[in-house]
């Protein structure tokens, strides 16, 4: 039975884990947002952690002392709820307190960081001060980042990157890799798309066997649960690369459909699941062959006429091809965007 018991601990802290490192992995579009990035994972800006609105959905104005104590012994004991289970893990930690900070800074603006203290130990009495120098570090290492944020923001990434670590390092030791390790994962994940990018030569199916070894290589013990918890996204980065796509745009219909299955099969997609993306595949499939005849056909049509008669035959070619939503395809070639003649993603779109 103990053993049991310390299995589901175990299964429930890594999901804690693996769900608190999210939004420290999410890919980045330039300096900046890297920027940004870190400070909401560290604890500037607004960064955003699981549990956070179940926190503070009622954390509205205060009105007496009554409130005070129901709202605080409330959110003590949510927070309790969502974080006593892993709190011997630094990630799970610096979510609590990134959570607490919000709640805090939203009841007591003025003197929040007074009583951080107070209520790290009513919730967690005893991590209370493991959890207390966790929470200077953290604030300390979010100062040095909006302090040297022009320097930081004038950085090429690949230095930004290895300064940043070695702030990490400085301000949380050994924590620093338990706290952010997954966000070296996910730039290792970047790298194996880099590589699967530039492979013009490799079928399909060898690139995702290829995609999937490599991420059960990269996340090793927890890459299941890491996978089922981030399966759309980790699939569509994969399906968004262009020798991806490539390969998917040379098959026909039945060929394509089959590799897609495949992989979403090796992604851990149960049965039903499959079943739903073959229907939505095929829904997708016969609106972009619709879409591509219009397309055509409308090219056709304004090279032959002119003047409202123009108007009048490309409405009703709309009203052929899309029915009831004629009008809003209208709206858009209005604005002068036109649906179908973007470039389609295979399994996406």
């Amino acid at each position: 039975m103990n053993r049991k018991k310390t299995l589901a601990v175990s299964t429930l802290v890594c999901t804690l884990i693996v769900l608190a490192c999210y939004v420290l992995i999410q890919n980045t579009g330039g300096q900046n947002a890297t920027i940004e990035h870190s400070l909401a994972a560290s604890g500037g800006s607004e960064g955003r952690f699981p549990g956070e609105n179940a926190l503070n959905q009622d954390s509205g104005e205060l009105e007496d002392e009554a409130d005070i104590t129901v709202q605080q012994g409330a959110f003590i004991a949510r927070l309790k709820e969502l974080y006593a289970e892993g709190l011997d893990h630094p990630r799970v930690q610096l979510e609590a307190l990134e959570s607490l900070i919000r709640y805090l800074k939203k009841q007591y603006p003025d003197d929040w960081e007074s009583r951080v203290l107070e209520y790290v130990k009513a919730a967690f009495p005893e991590y209370a001060d493991e959890m207390y120098n966790q929470f200077k570090r953290l604030i300390a290492y979010k100062k040095w980042i909006e302090d040297n944020y022009a320097m930081l923001t004038g950085m090429t990434k690949d230095r930004m990157d290895e300064l940043m670590w070695e702030k990490r390092k400085v301000y949380f030791g050994d924590d620093a890799m338990k706290i952010w390790g997954l966000e070296l994962k996910q730039n290792e994940v970047r790298n194996v798309l880099e590589d699967i990018r530039y492979e013009k030569n490799m079928p399909f199916e060898n690139k995702a066997a290829l995609y999937r070894q490599q991420l059960g290589s990269i996340y090793g013990e927890i890459s299941e649960a890491y996978i089922k918890a981030h399966q759309q996204a980790m699939m569509n980065q994969f399906l968004e690369v262009e020798s991806v796509q490539s390969d998917l745009a040379d098959m026909n219909g039945p060929e394509r459909q089959k590799n897609l299955t495949a992989f979403r099969k090796s992604m851990g997609l149960d049965g039903e699941a499959i079943n739903r993306w073959n229907h939505l595949d095929a829904v997708r499939d016969s609106r972009w062959a619709k879409g591509q005849a219009y397309m055509k056909e409308r090219e056709k049509l304004l090279k032959k006429t002119g003047g409202d008669d123009r108007e009048a035959k490309l409405s009703a070619l709309r009203v052929k091809y899309f029915g009831n939503e004629a009008a809003t395809v209208e709206k858009e070639e209005q604005s002068r965007f036109y649906r179908f003649s973007v470039p389609r993603i295979y399994g996406k779109n």
